[in-house]
């Protein structure tokens, strides 16, 4: 039986709930087709369809399905999604773990370049800061009372998110017949209908009621974002664990198949970067570096200076782990390190994008801080410091 690959991580809206596939044989079609002499890719070394972990739809029940269909749920939220380890179902309960370094994931994905330490960093000392678990809670619930709403047969939801420096965990614990006493009503009443599930929305039910559950309004003792937080959200030494049979599972997360690609092939079949890929005349990539030759044409077809910052600077922000990159057209050479950015903006490039575990990110502060000041400003003198420091 030919196997399909069923891949979790998929290129939706941030709380979108669709599992998507890819073919690798297709992908090295593709990049056989590019005008674009690159370098042998060891048979070796290439992506397999063994390699995948999943198993074939006909082997897929209807709880691995609802458990794949939660899982890349979970995973597409641009702070938190990225931590996201693993999921059981253990009789009607959801048990989801969390990653919480950089380091532990590259242990499961030590190929991956979505991510690298800045934009993967350690989850409290990035997104609690002084002890404000507002954001963490708001995923926390609003996923747990999402998953109720709409999954007639889950009937507790298990978040453990990883320890803090001193060893203590911060889960929230939720229950079916608990969440209906604190709401006054069943939370299936706020399962989205089929229109809104069509269009990956939560449903305009589920938003009335999750507002005012996942935000503090007021300090009062009876507000309901504290009722929730006192009744569901928990600080233990240990991860809250369930006992019982588990009927599905996945074990640890896996990074987009897109993301094991071989660099030069993302480049080459990336929208970003389509209008370029005509002049690239050599694509070399040694680890984590690449370098581009351009075509004596690129030069008389486009701003030659400002079309290599910008597309220095996008790598850089849109590959995480790149260490560098250099783009020559005939005498112009363009030799950009991410240390050597780092030192000259003060921060990590990468940063600027908000990044899914899916595909789908958010560049607005790539554009507004880096484009709009180093390649489209009429303020020259940004533009040529930055030129000064890595035009060669």
């Amino acid at each position: 039986m030919k196997k399909k690959l069923i891949v979790l991580l998929t290129a939706v809206s941030i709380l979108g709930l669709t599992t998507a596939c890819s073919n690798d044989k297709e992908e090295k079609v593709e990049a056989e087709k590019a005008e674009i002499p690159v370098e042998e890719i060891d048979e070796d070394s290439t992506l397999k369809e063994e390699d995948v972990i999943g198993d074939t739809e006909e082997e897929m029940n209807e709880n691995d399905i609802m458990l794949s269909s939660l899982f890349d749920f979970y995973l597409q939220h641009h702070k938190f999604g990225k931590y996201v380890n693993n999921m059981k179902l253990v009789g009607s309960t959801i048990v989801v773990d969390f990653h919480n370094s950089y380091k532990e994931m590259k242990k499961v994905n030590p190929d991956s370049i979505k991510f690298n330490k800045y934009t993967f960093p350690e989850l409290y000392e990035k997104y609690v800061p002084n002890n404000d678990y507002k954001d963490l809670n708001a995923y926390l619930i609003g996923r747990s009372m999402f998953v109720l709403a709409n999954h007639p047969n889950v009937n507790r939801v298990i978040i453990n998110a990883p320890p803090n420096d001193k060893g203590i965990y911060h889960s929230v614990d939720v229950n079916r017949e608990d969440l209906g006493y604190v709401l006054g009503f069943d939370v299936s009443l706020l399962k989205r209908g089929i229109e809104e599930e069509e269009e990956d929305e939560l449903g305009a039910e589920f938003y009335l009621f999750a507002n005012t559950y996942l935000e503090p309004i007021s300090d009062a003792p009876y507000d309901d974002n504290k009722r929730f937080l006192n009744l569901f959200i928990k600080q233990q030494k240990g991860p809250i664990t369930v006992e019982g049979k588990e009927i599905a599972a996945i074990n640890e997360y896996r990074i987009n198949l897109k993301y094991l690609y071989p660099l030069r092939e993302l480049v080459m079949n990336s929208d970003r970067y389509s209008e370029y890929v005509p002049y690239m005349e050599k694509i070399e990539v040694k680890k984590n570096k690449i370098f581009i030759k351009f075509s004596p044409t690129f030069r008389k077809s486009v701003g030659l200076n400002l079309s290599l910052v910008l597309l220095a600077g996008t790598f850089l922000a849109d590959y995480p782990e790149l260490e560098s990159v250099e783009l020559k057209s005939e005498e112009i050479l363009m030799k950009v390190s991410r240390k050597e950015l780092i030192d000259f903006l003060g921060y990590d490039i990468a940063t600027l994008v908000k990044t899914d575990v899916g595909d789908v990110n958010d560049w607005d502060e790539f554009d507004e801080k880096f484009s709009r000041k180093y390649v489209y400003t009429r303020d020259m003198e940004d533009r040529d410091k930055f030129l000064k420091r890595f035009l060669k």
